[in-house]
């Protein structure tokens, strides 16, 4: 009798069933899916350029820089 496993419900045949093409496809799309969210959640993280996680600029060694922008910089 197949058991499944904790996380994703994939089937585990035992080690006398007979290779089915319907369990190793129904694992296939189990993975398939759970890669695509995955994939999806780091696209969304990476694309977001709103400082997600509020990082400082004392945080990473900017904390004496000024805040000036193109503009001002470059009249000078």
């Amino acid at each position: 009798m197949a058991t499944k496993t904790t996380n994703y419900g994939l089937t585990k045949p035992e080690g006398s069933d007979f290779y089915d093409i319907d369990v190793h496809n129904g694992n296939s799309d189990i993975i398939d899916a759970q890669l695509k969210k995955l994939y999806d959640a780091k696209t969304a993280h990476v694309g977001n350029k709103s400082n997600p996680h509020s990082v400082t600029k004392s945080q990473i060694g900017l904390g004496n820089v000024e805040n000036k922008t193109v503009q001002r910089f470059a009249e000078k």
